[in-house]
């Protein structure tokens, strides 16, 4: 028992006076075996310690700082909500590899924490320490949506988007025949909650839409943003699209809009985000809900950005993957 914590003691000294960030991050992990898996009991006493880690010099320290408050997080209830506040101030790291890791682990923690508030804030009694987490877990969403319109770096920038993905999906999964959010794993939130509410939820998804997602890539803005970016958007509007039917038309429309002006546009990196584009009308053209003249506008914006066998190809796969699912359910 001593001799794991002297262990402990050894190695985070060493990752505070080694040069190397490799090296500091090698000793970093070490110690998380030993704090997190191996003596739990010891977290308590490097807890502090850890937090402080948060303005050292070392990019590599605070990056691995980040991955650290990821696991702590996840496994103890009883540091969430400082692991949080540690990830949101790091997301505003100056250092570009430090932000995107955070955004990284304040992603899962985020999701995490909304599960844990939804199952233990019911009833007119709920701990504090809950409430608190929720808390601290809007304030670095928050964060990351304005990093989502607001970044300089598109490491950062995509990163973002990704994060606002995921809480446009947590906030949205409604069970239709009840109305009630369905949580991930399992489990839904119910009416008499104290912390959460699936109406506001819902609305705060929407927005998030239209502002940060297919509102930040609708012409002209999104043609004016780097072709990594512009991709990411793509994929996650029309994930979105295709997963939540009241997303559809808004989606589609932006879509549309751009796949008229997108093969005009100069640059390395317009191929990519053509490319990106046909592929995301493929696979709403798969779905059933593009009928009518949704489907008509679809199949023209195809042909228009076709640029070979292969596109032709696919589209008329997608056709034909439509007739035979109108098909099944006429049976």
């Amino acid at each position: 028992m001593q001799a794991d914590e002297e262990q402990a003691i050894e190695l985070f000294n060493q990752a505070l006076l080694e040069q190397d960030g490799v090296q500091q991050a090698q000793l970093i992990h070490q110690l998380k075996e030993i704090v997190l898996k191996k003596r739990p009991a010891l977290l308590p006493t490097f807890f502090p310690q850890f937090i402080e880690l948060k303005v050292y010099r070392s990019p590599m320290l605070r990056k691995t700082l980040a991955e650290l408050m990821e696991h702590v997080g996840m496994t103890s209830e009883s540091f969430l909500t400082e692991s949080i506040n540690c990830i949101s101030y790091l997301i505003e790291d100056e250092m570009v590899t430090v932000s995107k890791k955070a955004l990284t682990s304040g992603k899962a923690l985020f999701k995490h924490t909304f599960k844990l508030a939804a199952e233990q804030g019911r009833g007119p009694k709920y701990r504090q320490a809950v409430e608190d987490a929720w808390l601290a877990a809007v304030d670095l969403k928050n964060k990351a949506v304005h990093l989502c319109t607001h970044a300089e770096n598109d490491g950062v920038h995509l990163l973002a988007v990704k994060f606002v993905e995921a809480v446009i999906f947590t906030y949205s999964n409604v069970d239709r025949g009840t109305d009630e959010l369905l949580l991930e794993g399992g489990g839904r939130l119910r009416g008499s909650h104290r912390l959460l509410n699936a109406k506001d939820l819902r609305r705060e998804a929407t927005e998030l839409l239209d502002k940060a997602l297919a509102g930040q890539l609708a012409p002209p803005g999104g043609l004016e943003l780097s072709g990594p970016v512009v991709i990411v958007l793509i994929n996650a509007s029309s994930s979105l699209a295709r997963q939540r039917s009241e997303y559809f038309p808004k989606v589609l429309t932006v879509l549309l809009r751009l796949a008229k002006e997108a093969p005009g546009t100069e640059g390395a990196t317009a191929a990519s985000v053509t490319r990106a584009l046909k592929d995301a009308l493929i696979n709403i053209l798969k779905t059933t809900r593009v009928v009518g003249p949704w489907k008509d506008k679809v199949v023209r914006a195809l042909r228009a950005l076709s640029s070979g066998e292969d596109d032709s190809r696919k589209l008329e796969s997608a056709l034909r993957h439509v007739e035979r699912q109108a098909a099944r359910e006429v049976k």
